[in-house]
Order: structure tokens, then sequence, then C-alpha cells
């Protein structure tokens, strides 16, 4: 089976939270700095804790 089709590579984006406008960011590796204020203070949001990006964006729509 020479003909076989490889799978495309794709990049599982990560989420950044801007710790001085709240501002949320996908990307594959942390942005050098927030995309909207210009602050450098971006916080990774990790998987598997109370503060996942799961849990940020559920609460965030719970508020609206």
């Amino acid at each position: 089976m020479s003909d076989r089709r490889r799978l495309p590579v794709v990049l599982v984006p990560n989420f950044f939270v801007c710790e001085a406008c709240g501002t949320v960011h996908a990307a594959p590796e942390r942005p050098p700095a927030c995309g909207d204020c210009g602050a450098d203070a971006l916080r990774p949001l990790s998987r598997g804790s109370d503060a996942d990006a799961g849990a940020y964006f559920s609460a965030s729509l719970r508020e609206s």
C-alpha cells in the first residue's frame, strides 16, 4: 500500500489570558504580547485544573 494518504498535521491551540486587560488568545505558542493592549503579561490557561480554558469560557458565558 504505497498509496497511503498522510493525515494533515493539526496544531492544537493553547489559550493565554492577558493579566492586564483579560483578552484571551488562542495560539500554538505563547504570543510575545497581547494583541489588544500590548502588555507582555500573558498567562497560559492550564488544562485539567480549576483555571482551565473550559472553566474560563464557561464562567464568562454564565455571567452574561
